[in-house]
């Protein structure tokens, strides 16, 4: 029942984060995967596309940050920066109920992996706009 339960709760941020970035016109591709050096499938939240000067960009959302393993986190993201070399890798995590531990953000700036605080969302959503 717990499993469900945060399963569903993963889900409604989820839905929360793409209906934010869908009413702001930030085009993305939901679900996007993509086979890493280690030969495993690593699934991203998002991908939005490169285009002119723009970066591509891997995305991944955290809504508990109490679960999160940094280098579980940081392992997706490095499993497949040698075959998605031109893009920028971000992390949207939900920090309006939870702090945002110390050791999850030194990872994440360790391999250059941008953290994006959902409380913060309005600040940063150009950054993600291609056109």
């Amino acid at each position: 029942m717990l499993l469900t339960a945060t399963r569903v709760v993963r889900g409604i941020f989820l839905e929360e984060v793409h209906g934010f970035l869908d009413d702001r016109d930030v085009i993305l591709t939901p679900d996007f995967q993509q086979i890493g050096a280690s030969g495993n499938v690593q699934t991203f939240e998002f991908q939005i596309p490169s285009h002119k000067d723009k970066k591509e960009k891997l995305i991944k959302t955290v809504n508990n940050l109490a679960n999160v393993e940094p280098n579980q986190l940081t392992f997706r993201f490095i499993d497949v920066k040698e075959t998605r070399q031109n893009a920028e890798f971000f992390v949207i995590a939900n920090d309006l109920d939870k702090s945002i531990k110390k050791t999850l953000i030194n990872s994440l700036y360790a391999y250059d992996i941008e953290l994006i605080k959902w409380s913060e969302k309005e600040q940063w959503v150009d950054k993600l706009k291609i056109v």
